[in-house]
Formats: C-alpha cells, structure tokens, sequence
C-alpha cells in the first residue's frame, strides 16, 4: 500500500514531532511511505522524515496544480492530509483530488471543508458521532486518542513531603 502524508511541518515543530512517534512504527513491509513537504526550510528533524521515506519531495514553491500533479504520479492509495488550513498549507492541492483516497488527520480540530477529502481520521472524544453533520469528510473514529503523543513511561513512586520541598504550607 502507498501512503503520502501532505504537510509543513515535516521538521522541528510540534506537529512534526508528534506525528514522528506514529509513522516510524509504520510497516515498511506492508506500506510505501511518501512524504510530501510544504515547508521550505528543512532541518534534523527533517532529516528523520527524509530517512524514514520510500520518497520524499518538497512541494513548498510548486503551484497547487503541480503540486498536485507530482502527488498523483505517486499513484497512491491514501493522501493523509496533516496541514488542513494551517499555515503553510495548500488545501487547493486536495481540491485536485491527487490521491484515491484521501484523509485529514489532526492538524485542527475542524473540517477542511471540501468534498475531495474523504475521511477524517479521529475519535469519539474529538469528534462526538452527532457532529458528522458539520463534516464534509465522513468522521472516521479510531480507538483510543488521535493524536499521537509521545509514549511516556510511568513515573516511578515518589513520595514528596512538603519539608525537603521547602513548601510554605507545610503543617505541624
């Protein structure tokens, strides 16, 4: 399966990071990666991004058509939408329906609001299934959370006691 993932944040931002802890446990035996960048300025994390793909273009000074175009010479199976109206964004570029399928996935919490995305990938905390009427994309709930937060492992058990913190409330 080919799978492309449209952003400007594939380097050192917080979209960019949150979303590395998803897509590097991807199955590289299974799945095609193509990375489609709309930031034109690159950095390590971009690195990363560029390490992890089968392909990887940067889109950032392309017109919306040819920005389009380049994708659908990919012939993907799924465009994942990470930009939706965020800066640097080109929803234009899935006007143009590149990609068979095409998905939004955390980059707000609203629509893209055009009828060639067809799903939007979240949750049932995200998105309540009585909002699909506010949708265009057809709400496309996962278990779990949406956004892909780096995993943190359990603090170990620490007693804190307000003296060794210098507390001003500590009591008697």
């Amino acid at each position: 399966m080919r799978v492309g993932y449209l952003s400007a944040d594939l380097r050192n931002h917080v979209m960019g990071k949150m979303m590395w802890q998803a897509l590097q446990h991807h199955d590289k035996a299974r799945f095609e990666l193509f990375f489609y960048s709309l930031a034109d300025k690159e950095d390590d994390w971009t690195a990363r991004f560029r390490g992890l793909a089968d392909r990887f273009d940067v889109l950032a000074t392309l017109s919306e058509q040819a920005a389009a175009e380049r994708i659908a010479a990919d012939d993907l199976d799924i465009l994942v939408d990470l930009a939706t109206h965020t800066k640097g964004a080109k929803p234009d570029v899935l006007a143009l329906k590149p990609a068979r399928v095409q998905i939004t996935h955390v980059a707000s919490a609203g629509t893209v609001g055009l009828s060639t995305i067809d799903f939007k990938l979240t949750d049932r905390y995200a998105d309540l299934p009585e909002s699909q009427a506010l949708h265009m994309e057809t709400l496309l709930p996962m278990d779990g959370c949406v956004y892909p937060y780096r995993h943190v492992r359990s603090p170990r058990s620490i007693r804190f006691i307000a003296t060794r913190l210098a507390s001003p409330r500590t009591s008697s």
